[in-house]
């Protein structure tokens, strides 16, 4: 009977710490997802901005709107290598993604900012081009990045959640 109660507590107790370890990813997953959330209003409203200031020529408004937005999004990116990474599988390289993201984030605002900056329609026009550029990277960012956070999920076995 004893050897059995010991057992059960052995078990209760690597169940406990697995758990406090997906705890622990899934609490981590989720600040980075809220980080994002955060930023969405200011991106809708940036863009936006920026669209209407390319028609009327305001270039320099799309300076103080673009850097405006990277520092918001260095604010975060700073944020995240503050934060130690979980001690969770994956925790590091799972890191290392949303970081990649942020600053892949970050460098769209770099690039409009640069844009903005542009004194002759050449230079504008090269900047457009690498924005152009940069921007066609979008959808594979946001897939590698939701890549990471499903395997970082399946590694330390929680969902995520689809709202």
């Amino acid at each position: 009977m004893f050897m059995n109660f010991k057992s059960f507590l052995l078990l209760f107790t690597l169940f406990a710490i697995c758990s406090c370890n997906n705890n622990a990813a899934y609490d981590y997953s989720q600040k980075i997802v809220n980080m994002e959330k955060t930023l969405i209003p200011q991106i809708e409203q940036t863009e936006s901005d920026v669209t209407k200031f390319v028609g009327d020529g305001k270039y320099d408004s799309i300076v103080v709107s673009a850097a405006k937005m990277e520092t918001m999004i260095n604010d975060k990116i700073d944020e995240i290598k503050k934060m130690p990474a979980p001690n969770a599988k994956g925790g590091e390289d799972f890191k290392t993604s949303c970081i990649t993201y942020f600053e892949f984030l970050k460098s769209v605002y770099t690039s409009y900012k640069n844009f903005g900056s542009q004194t002759t329609d050449d230079a504008r026009e090269q900047e457009k081009n690498k924005m152009i550029s940069l921007i066609g990277n979008k959808e594979k960012m946001i897939a590698d990045m939701q890549q990471a956070q499903k395997k970082f999920a399946k590694d330390n076995d929680f969902k995520i959640e689809d709202k």
